[in-house]
């Protein structure tokens, strides 16, 4: 997968380099701008104004944490809480809005248990949809936070990384995520909350992460027909929410907001 991404150049101002979108959102990109053989992997030509130069570039993807919309998943619940759920899925499809907004659950279907395949409650929509359209609960978890537990792993994963780059002499010139807030989130414990000497050690670019576009993380249409857990909430909105989660002086690049 590969978003715009920043390099350095030794002769040149910094360039970004235009690569094809993958869908597999939630991920950290962390660009290192090292020397590497030209055996290595293949080149791309950046253009530079009217010159074209030859840029190498070493990326890390680096998975984001649990989120709470993840959590739900193993769902305990089956036919027996079904009338208690209702009202709050249908509240939650119709701040969805669109055509979803009067969009009323299956009686008859009720709300499924998890199965070996599907490790998430499910529930039929009626019309105006398709008759049968299938909605995974987990789904309608507008842009889900992380959970405690991720952001505790998220820290200890990040402490392991850096001082692994710091011992192989890497040093990395960007730090970009997805547009999702639990992406996101997943950088905060990750770089900010280790210590700064080695965080400065490794990170010789600016020391923030900057969402980026092209990144897309969707379920199969026959898995689920909403996804808000895949849609990210507005960039302010989603700094508000961080700063509440601890995170009060956030260090998120706005080169690529609301994009």
């Amino acid at each position: 997968q590969a978003p715009l991404v920043q390099a350095s150049a030794a002769a040149a101002p910094p360039a970004f380099i235009g690569m094809a979108p993958l869908r597999a959102a939630g991920l950290l990109t962390l660009l290192a701008g090292c020397a590497l053989s030209d055996e290595a992997f293949q080149v791309p030509d950046v253009v530079l104004g009217a010159t074209t130069k030859r840029v190498k570039v070493r990326m890390f993807w680096i998975r984001q944490g649990q989120s709470c919309a993840n959590a739900m998943d193993r769902c305990a619940l089956g036919q027996f809480h079904f009338e208690s759920m209702r009202p709050q899925i249908e509240a939650a499809l119709s701040r969805y809005g669109g055509i979803y907004n009067k969009t009323r659950l299956q009686g008859n279907f009720g709300l499924h248990e998890a199965t070996e395949d599907e490790p998430d409650c499910t529930v039929r929509l009626e019309e105006p949809l398709k008759e049968g359209a299938v909605l995974r609960v987990h789904d309608l978890y507008k842009d889900p936070p992380l959970t405690d537990c991720a952001r505790h792993s998220a820290k200890q994963a990040g402490r392991s990384f850096l001082t692994w780059l710091r011992s192989r002499g890497i040093q990395l010139d960007f730090l970009g995520s997805s547009n999702l807030a639990r992406s996101m989130e997943s950088a905060m414990p990750f770089f900010f909350e280790q210590d700064s000497e080695l965080l400065g050690s490794v990170v010789r670019g600016a020391q923030e992460v900057t969402p980026v576009p092209y990144f897309d993380e969707r379920a199969s249409q026959a898995a689920s027909v909403v996804q808000a857990n895949n849609e990210p909430r507005a960039f302010q909105e989603q700094k508000r929410l961080l700063a509440k989660a601890r995170y009060a002086s956030t260090p998120l690049g706005e080169r690529f907001a609301e994009t």
